[in-house]
């Protein structure tokens, strides 16, 4: 295993964006347009003094339930030249030009609008 270049302490910092895409009749979308190809709205929320990421993800879960919407977790890292977001789970549906994690969070598909 190679050396790693730096490592950071306990995490209490994070970042959710809770994702949802609105489903649209077939017969009101435009003609070509699929329910894929439907515009996500986001709503950004930052978590702060949180035990730990096990409290970060249940309450991310909870929330996107509630929600009836998919998210993305996030830990808040600041390396010393500012403040960095590190992906931890979830699904981003506006990614396209790099790795997307396979599942939807939260995994429970009646939950997850697409």
């Amino acid at each position: 295993m190679p050396p790693k270049r730096w490592e950071h302490g306990p995490i209490h910092r994070y970042h959710v964006t809770f994702w949802r895409q609105p489903q649209v009749p077939p017969e009101q979308l435009p003609e070509g347009v699929t329910q894929d190809r439907v515009m996500w709205s986001a709503n950004e929320i930052d978590l702060l003094d949180v035990r730990d990421v096990v409290e970060a993800l249940r309450w991310a879960e909870e929330e996107a339930r509630r929600r009836d919407s998919i998210f993305t977790l996030y830990a808040v890292v600041d390396r010393g030249d500012g403040e960095g977001l590190v992906w931890l789970v979830g699904w981003d549906p506006t990614v396209h030009s790099r790795p997307n994690y396979a599942d939807r969070q939260p995994l429970d598909p009646a939950s997850n609008a697409s």
